[in-house]
């Protein structure tokens, strides 16, 4: 799970069994506690059209909002530093379009790896891992079938969770 610190989630990583009953709920989540050691407090059940649902599967707005200026700042100053870097070794190299207006180049490169660093703080905050996970628990919900999700807070965690739940009866996504 390397996220290069840009993560601020507690609970990074999402595993989710769906299963068609409470009964089968309840039975992997006693399994996930006693067999996985993972803490009940990292559990939770979604039931059928549950209105909890974006709160159970995204439980943590402020580390969700922590990671999304953490990954913008970090990965636009990188941006930045980079296009800069870039700029001047073009420069020094002596390649003519550079060269001929250094300023330009300068600020041209700055600018838009800036830009593309910000553009990919904005990917690592949306998480499109976690969007195959809350798309299958939300179908899986209107299908009228329960979901366990662990979240996870860290490898082992998803190791011990995903052996565990990959012999289950049931279908497994997982997002890190």
């Amino acid at each position: 799970m390397s996220s290069m610190g840009l993560i601020e989630e507690s609970y990074p990583a999402r595993i989710a069994a769906v299963v068609n009953n409470p009964l089968q709920a309840d039975e992997t989540v006693t399994r996930l506690v006693s067999e996985a050691a993972i803490p009940r407090a990292q559990i939770v059940v979604v039931k059928p059209m549950d209105v909890a649902f974006g709160r159970k599967l995204e439980p943590e707005s402020q580390g969700i909002a922590r990671t999304a200026i953490n990954a913008h700042l970090k990965l636009g100053v990188i941006g930045l530093f980079t296009g800069v870097a870039l700029a001047v070794l073009l420069i020094l190299i002596d390649v003519e379009m550079a060269s001929a207006n250094p300023a330009y180049t300068l600020s041209a490169f700055g600018v838009f790896l800036t830009l593309f660093g910000l553009l990919l703080g904005g990917l690592v905050t949306a998480r499109p891992d976690h969007q195959v996970v809350i798309a299958g628990v939300r179908e899986a919900s209107e299908e009228g079938r329960w979901t366990v999700v662990v979240h996870a807070a860290n490898e082992e965690q998803v190791r011990r969770a995903r052996r565990l739940l990959d012999g289950e009866p049931a279908r497994v996504m997982a997002a890190r």
